[in-house]
């Protein structure tokens, strides 16, 4: 059963498609049968790529295939209910389209970089970046997604992001030429995702490639403006349409001489098609020919050196606001004016002169000198009744006689959230907003 009736597609895009892909468009036409893949990426700050293996087997039976232009991502089968995993909890894993795992693998980036996620919601490029820039600002236009965005984020255990809810042309203003890296990956028509959500077919009938152009071309020139001498800037969309794609490069190539487009490492473009339109270096993913939706990739360079925004070894500072205690990467600056979400990681805050450590802090690394734990295996039935909320009871064998006030709750050692000791119960401190219903 085709997951789209290519009878429902647009016809401005059927003709687009055949005049883009010429004798390939009867082969894509029947990309149309097979549903859409499905992705999960390991994150790297919690597990060793040695323990790949032992960490999938957990999540899903049959066969562990990789998702070949990263190195974390691997398919993940139909019938799996991933996000319903006790691991997705504690922040081991993300659930993500694997041709969406592109944009973040192939910027170039290293732990000295400051990185801006300009059109970041909700969050899967954003949270593949922290683990391996030195600082991350996620930003998304609309308050409402950027706190998508911040749970996601903090579910994965990242200390290294703020998040703001900003106009990029805002944000220019007061950022220029600041970051080393920059990723757009830019609001458009949705053509590589029909597969994965038919629904967007008829939003593409309401505002088509022609809407999406100037607004991408204007978020584009915005990031340049905070593009370093020297830094690079990816581009993407999930859209085949060459007008939001090669033309809106082409157009930004003529506002900016100082900007060229430049190739995407080997080992990962060998995985795409190349650009269309002369733009050769840029890479497109199709459907008919890898395991993922439509994508659009252009990496792009500033000329010029500068150097990079944070050393190798990122420092942070402690600062206080109200209640609440925060940890702050030293190498951002923070600006007036500015809708930030969070400047850093949320450490707990100070009630009825009691001060209680926040569920970010308990999935953050600095958790591990926590030193009341109760470790339960991922069999634990009890593990399941945490997540929902409810107050667990303790064994002799937990270890924790004696032992009274918060407690951090692992599942496999992996932390989940926080507890309260109370006698021979646990009084369940999981943040209402998560609880498993």
């Amino acid at each position: 059963m085709p997951m789209v009736d290519v009878n429902t597609l647009p016809e401005s895009f059927l003709r687009d498609m055949k005049e883009l892909l010429k004798n390939e468009y009867d082969e894509f036409l029947r990309s149309y049968e097979n549903k859409a893949y499905r992705g999960i990426r390991l994150n790297r700050n919690k597990v060793a790529s040695e323990d790949d293996e032992v960490i999938l087997d957990r999540i899903f039976d049959g066969p562990k295939v990789k998702i070949p232009w990263t190195d974390n991502g691997y398919y993940l089968p139909e019938e799996c209910n991933a996000s319903k995993h006790p691991y997705y909890a504690a922040g081991l894993f993300y659930i993500q389209e694997p041709s969406a795992m592109s944009p973040a693998s192939v910027l170039p980036v290293c732990k000295e970089d400051m990185v801006l996620d300009l059109c970041a919601a909700p969050g899967g490029k954003a949270t593949q970046l922290c683990s391996r820039a030195g600082f991350v600002l996620a930003n998304d236009i609309s308050a409402t997604r950027a706190r998508s965005l911040l749970r996601n984020l903090e579910l994965s255990g990242n200390d290294n992001f703020a998040v703001s809810a900003e106009n990029p042309a805002h944000l220019a203003s007061v950022y220029p030429e600041y970051f080393d890296k920059i990723l757009v990956d830019a609001p458009c028509s949705g053509e590589g995702m029909f597969r994965k959500d038919p629904q967007l077919i008829s939003s593409y009938r309401e505002r088509g490639p022609e809407e999406y152009h100037p607004l991408q071309l204007e978020i584009l020139t915005d990031a340049v403006k905070m593009l370093k001498r020297g830094g690079y800037l990816l581009y993407s969309t999930c859209t085949f349409s060459a007008v939001e794609d090669e033309n809106t490069i082409t157009e930004l190539l003529k506002i900016y001489d100082d900007i060229h487009p430049v190739e995407i490492d080997e080992d990962k473009r060998q995985y795409f098609s190349p650009g269309k339109m002369g733009i050769d270096e840029a890479a497109r993913l199709f459907p008919h020919k890898l395991k993922g939706e439509g994508h659009f990739l252009c990496l792009l360079r500033k000329d010029g050196d500068s150097a990079a925004g944070c050393s190798d070894n990122l420092e942070y500072r402690e600062q206080r606001i109200d209640e609440r205690l925060y940890r702050i990467p030293a190498c951002f600056k923070t600006v007036s004016g500015i809708r930030y979400l969070r400047t850093g990681l949320l450490m707990g805050e100070e009630k009825k002169g009691r001060f209680s450590y926040s569920h970010p802090y308990a999935l953050s690394p600095l958790s591990e000198g926590f030193e009341t734990r109760l470790n339960l295996e991922l069999s634990d039935d009890r593990v399941m009744r945490y997540l929902k909320g409810e107050t667990i009871m303790l064994t002799e064998e937990d270890g924790l006689a004696g032992k009274k006030g918060e407690c951090l709750v692992c599942v496999d050692y992996y932390p989940l959230g926080f507890g309260k000791i109370a006698g021979d119960k646990l009084k369940n401190n999981y943040p209402a907003a998560l609880v498993w219903r």
